[in-house]
């Protein structure tokens, strides 16, 4: 970068700016495995033989999102929901959360967590 510019792009997904080294190229459908002998073909049909059309240049957050979706086999939206109740448990904070938004927390961590996605999810369903 000869002036000293940062360049970035356009997130695909969720319409943001990014610098480039926060962005990520992404297959549009589907995600590859390589689980059982059977996987073989697709999973080189979908990354040897890929167009530009196949790909979108997304941000790191977007590819994580979309990649736990297509894994977990949920909607985008809902992937986003329980990453965000993962990282609040991660930061040791669902306890707080959950009594912020006026929840008894839960006696275990998998219990604290489904309450945190049902009230994210709530909210979501009630905007």
């Amino acid at each position: 970068n000869p002036e000293g510019k940062v360049w970035g792009a356009i997130c695909e997904c969720c319409g943001n700016p990014f610098r480039l080294n926060d962005m990520n190229v992404d297959h549009k459908v589907g995600e590859s495995t390589l689980k059982t002998v059977e996987d073989v073909q697709q999973f080189v049909n979908n990354i040897v033989f890929v167009k530009k059309e196949d790909l979108q240049f997304i941000c790191k957050g977007c590819h994580k999102q979309k990649t736990y979706s297509e894994r977990e086999g949920v909607t985008f939206e809902e992937a986003g929901i329980i990453k965000q109740a993962i990282e609040i448990q991660k930061n040791k904070q669902d306890k707080d959360w959950l009594e912020a938004n006026n929840l008894v927390p839960a006696s275990n961590a998998k219990q604290r967590r489904q309450q945190i996605i049902d009230k994210l999810m709530e909210e979501v369903n009630n905007a």
